[in-house]
């Protein structure tokens, strides 16, 4: 699985013509490899506008973006120059997840294709917007359509955000279902918000967008996104990795998904027992993820819940009700509350951050969240195993929250096995007293690895 990457923040450069210009890659999650396709792949560069129809304005969050609601279809294998798509008003939820009101508001969505490479001006020369394997850095300028500078400029659109895809859309991972299906998807997209105004400059940050799935409330069956900021550059520090957004897909096609045509060993393994505990079982549920990072697993499970967990008034409750509490060491709170308050969570679920440092969970020391008299049903972790001198730390604090627990404490690990020493944790687990209940293996877009999934108890 690849990612598309911005090294740096793009720009639009003002003159005779509108310049759009940036400098991507396509690597692994932790950059140590390079996509390398079979021939040279196009790649789509589309700026999606929403603008308001008619009063009162449809719901932004305070940078100005707001969740699409487009269908995974505008992905199709070649977008035509400008698209637009009518959308009568309704309810609404913010970048906060608040719901807003917007019944008698309509907007308009339009997509314009980038795709006129500007000449360079040292040799008038024009540069392919394609990656061919051996390409390392892709640094291009496009000459923006005069149509889509105009809609950039125009006071009454919502929205602006510009999408780095492949342009054949079975290269391009737009949902769950392209995760977790073997076929030619391996490239995860890149979206930006861009500034409303000429003095603003692009953030520092992107967003990965995945399509879990349809609300079946909704009349139009509108898509479930899961959208989380990521730093723009080379640090892998802040970017969602392979193991976090295969999990949260999986998670979503286990619940959201029918189960007709599952086999029996499906229905009573991992994936069964996952949903019997996160689609079905009746009264509260509690998360607590480890390691959570920029939040994609524990904010994609609190989406997931909110989804197939049809609650009352009195799930509201913080002890009876639904709550995920993602915990991380403090560098890391900054960009995963910047995603809780970008998710569009259900009203019906707490989702919450706690600094959690392992050297300080393992002697049973915890915050006030973690240690607050919820039980927790269910702790998550995702590509926490790559660094191995803090394997004795994790397992021991896994070992506290058990032994602080009024119940059974059940552990979901997954794992993008990365290097041999990850081996340890296993050996560790057995000598604390966990036993593994059920396991799962899925194969990783790209097909040459995969995604290990286990559930431990004590």
């Amino acid at each position: 699985m690849h990612y598309i990457r911005l090294l740096r923040p793009p720009s639009l450069v003002e003159g005779k013509q509108t310049v759009l210009s940036f400098v991507l890659t396509i690597t692994t999650d932790l950059g140590d490899s390079f996509y390398s396709p079979d021939g040279p792949r196009g790649i789509s560069v589309r700026l999606e506008t929403e603008t308001r129809l008619n009063e009162p304005a449809v719901a932004a969050s305070s940078d100005g973006s707001s969740p699409s609601d487009s269908a995974t279809n505008q992905y199709s294998d070649v977008m035509p120059p400008s698209r637009k798509r009518k959308r009568a008003g309704s309810e609404e939820l913010s970048g906060s997840g608040e719901a807003v009101e917007t019944t008698a508001a309509r907007t308009e969505e339009h997509f314009f294709q980038i795709d006129c490479p500007a000449k360079q001006a040292s040799s008038g020369k024009t540069q392919s917007l394609a990656w061919s394997s051996g390409t390392r850095v892709l640094k291009m300028g496009l000459v923006v359509p005069q149509e889509a500078v105009a809609r950039l400029r125009d006071p009454l659109v919502v929205r602006r955000r510009i999408c780095f895809s492949m342009l054949d859309r079975r290269l391009s991972i737009v949902s769950a279902t392209d995760v977790i299906t073997t076929g030619s998807y391996s490239v995860v997209p890149l979206w930006v918000d861009v500034p409303a105004t000429d003095s603003e400059a692009f953030r520092h940050v992107a967003v990965r967008r995945l399509c879990i799935g349809h609300d079946d409330r909704q009349p139009e069956k509108r898509p479930i996104w899961v959208e989380e900021e990521e730093e723009v550059g080379e640090s892998i520090a802040r970017h969602i990795w392979d193991a976090g957004l295969a999990t949260v897909a999986f998670v979503a096609d286990t619940c959201m998904g029918s189960s007709r045509g599952r086999t029996e060993e499906e229905q009573d393994g991992l994936a069964g027992y996952l949903r019997r505990l996160l689609a079905t079982k009746p009264g509260r549920l509690h998360v607590l993820e480890l390691g959570s990072g920029v939040g994609i697993l524990g904010i994609g499970l609190a989406t997931i819940l909110g989804h197939v967990r049809r609650g009352g008034p009195d799930e509201q409750d913080e002890q009876d009700g639904i709550s995920v509490l993602l915990t991380d060491l403090p560098e890391a709170e900054e960009r995963a509350t910047a995603n809780m308050q970008r998710a569009t969570v259900p009203a019906q679920v707490r989702l919450d951050y706690e600094n959690l440092d392992w050297d300080e969970g393992c002697q049973g020391r915890f915050g006030a969240k973690v240690a607050g008299g919820r039980p927790w049903d269910l702790v998550v972790l995702s590509d926490c195993t790559y660094n191995v001198d803090m394997l004795p730390a994790l397992v021991q604090t896994l070992s506290a929250l058990q032994a602080a627990a009024s119940t059974g404490v059940r552990v979901l690990l997954a794992r993008k096995p990365r290097h041999a020493d990850e081996e340890a944790l296993f050996g560790l687990l057995a000598g604390e007293g966990w036993q593994l209940s059920a396991s799962s293996t899925m194969a990783l877009p790209g097909g040459k690895e995969e995604l290990e999934l286990y559930l431990y108890g004590r």
